[in-house]
């Protein structure tokens, strides 16, 4: 392992100047993927066993530019209909670089994150306004009880996160007490359009995963849930532990409660 040092710092930053070239070139590809190949040639390709002898940082990249990169989708290209985020955004590109570099563990502020705790509490409570939710004073935050939210990563740790703070507010103590009555937990969802992650997020946190999927009308739009659509009556009248969630692939349960 080569660290960074005074020493080699001019090699290290023409090697990630570089870098920055090629991957500002892929990203400004017409095309999706500069070659397609099957998942049994990708294999064939990539997976091989552990290298007896290690490889100097400038072979590495080249073999991840000339193999990996050209079988990568370019989201960002105007021929992919998929996701769309900020992957292409400057200041996002800029501030990946940076946390890179700065390398704060949000483990604890004092320590290990003493600013970064901070940005990540403005970013929330610039969120919250956005949405419409009130902030306490700044001089009142005094503790991450105080903040009123949490970063999460992608659709599948955001709905994990999400079922694990709808669980807690159902039913207050499960976090110290266990799970109770988890048959008494179900969430509702929209039919033929929920993420499969919803489910696996009910599983995980020890409830079972009990969908409860509701017809929809129009395009995504969801129909008010009636008695004989998904839940029979006496489950809607007994059943005060339902997670509710609000569509698709994101589930923001009990958002007032929770922030």
């Amino acid at each position: 392992m080569v660290l960074i040092t005074p020493e080699n710092r001019d090699a290290t930053v023409e090697l990630l100047t570089r870098l920055v070239g090629i991957g500002a070139d892929f990203k400004l590809g017409d095309g999706v993927a500069q070659r397609r190949l099957t998942p049994h040639q990708v294999r064939d390709l990539l997976v091989t066993e552990l290298p007896k002898e290690g490889r100097e940082a400038e072979n590495v990249v080249r073999d991840l530019v000339r193999h990996v990169l050209p079988l990568c989708n370019n989201e960002a290209s105007p021929r992919f209909l998929g996701f769309g985020h900020t992957g292409a955004d400057v200041a996002a590109l800029a501030g990946g670089l940076l946390a890179l570099f700065a390398q704060q563990n949000l483990i604890n502020q004092s320590f290990a994150a003493p600013s970064a705790t901070f940005t990540e509490i403005a970013v929330l409570r610039w969120l919250r306004d956005l949405l419409g939710y009130p902030n306490p004073l700044v001089g009142d935050v005094a503790s991450v009880w105080d903040v009123g939210g949490v970063t999460t990563y992608g659709g599948t740790g955001s709905n994990a996160v999400a079922m694990l703070l709808a669980r807690e507010n159902a039913v207050p103590g499960t976090l110290h007490e266990g799970v109770r009555e988890p048959e008494r937990m179900h969430i509702v969802v929209p039919a033929g359009i929920g993420h499969y992650s919803v489910k696996s997020a009910l599983e995980w946190i020890g409830v079972g995963g009990r969908i409860i999927e509701v017809p929809t009308r129009g395009y995504h739009r969801r129909t008010l849930l009636q008695p004989t659509q998904g839940l029979h009556r006496d489950q809607m009248r007994e059943d005060r532990h339902l997670l509710r969630s609000s569509g698709h692939t994101r589930i923001i349960p009990a958002l007032g409660k929770i922030l």
